[in-house]
């Protein structure tokens, strides 16, 4: 039987409940992942001149590029979940549990004033823009309350082993389609996480390019 650990009312592993300040990098190098997987210089001969870019190879093995969606003067990149989220109620706690060496999310050390008892999570973004900027982020998912509303991506340095990556703050809903009862549900692959805004011209029509020609 698995021991199951509580911090601010979330339940997971003794390491994973205590990794809420923990950096990307950090996350990926205390996994013990493979570097097959983990070594994000990997990438650089396939990926150095291209805008939109996998956090290391374990993304590009397993983790699908985001939706791209246009949408009058802006394009959206919506993403979805690789592997399943199973979610049970436990009292007053929270028991999520993602089956996958690199875990989709992890708990989240922000407050927010507004929210009563909600347990707040952190999704990693895992297809980052090599660009050195603010983007939006707006919630359009069904079952993730998402917080977060704007991300600072930056060109990264495609010699380093590991890289970090911005994370972007949720809940999950109590009630929906994922709720199998009362106290137990599953969250599907494929599911929609959130949608990051992009405006500027210049990048639209790299990452539409790049779309295109992966067609």
């Amino acid at each position: 039987m698995v021991s199951l650990f509580e911090n601010n009312n979330r339940l997971g592993s003794k390491y994973w409940i205590n990794s809420e300040n923990k950096s990307f990098s950090e996350l990926v190098k205390e996994s013990k992942m493979i570097s097959q997987f983990s070594n994000s210089s990997l990438l650089k001969t396939k990926y150095k001149n291209k805008i939109l870019v996998p956090v290391n190879p374990y993304v590009e093995y397993f983790y699908n590029k985001p939706e791209l969606i246009k949408q009058d003067n802006k394009i959206i990149l919506r993403q979805k979940t690789h592997a399943e989220i199973w979610v049970e109620n436990k009292k007053e706690s929270l028991y999520m549990l993602d089956k996958c060496w690199q875990r989709q999310f992890y708990p989240s050390s922000s407050n927010y004033n507004n929210l009563n008892n909600e347990k707040i999570y952190k999704f990693y973004v895992p297809w980052t823009i090599e660009f050195d900027g603010i983007f939006k982020v707006q919630s359009s998912s069904k079952i993730f309350d998402v917080y977060t509303k704007e991300i600072a991506f930056f060109k990264r340095n495609f010699d380093d082993f590991f890289i970090n990556t911005p994370f972007i703050d949720f809940s999950i809903k109590n009630s929906g389609e994922h709720m199998k009862t009362e106290k137990y549900g599953i969250v599907d692959i494929g599911t929609i996480m959130y949608d990051i805004i992009i405006d500027n011209k210049d990048i639209q029509e790299r990452v539409i390019k790049e779309y295109e020609e992966s067609v």
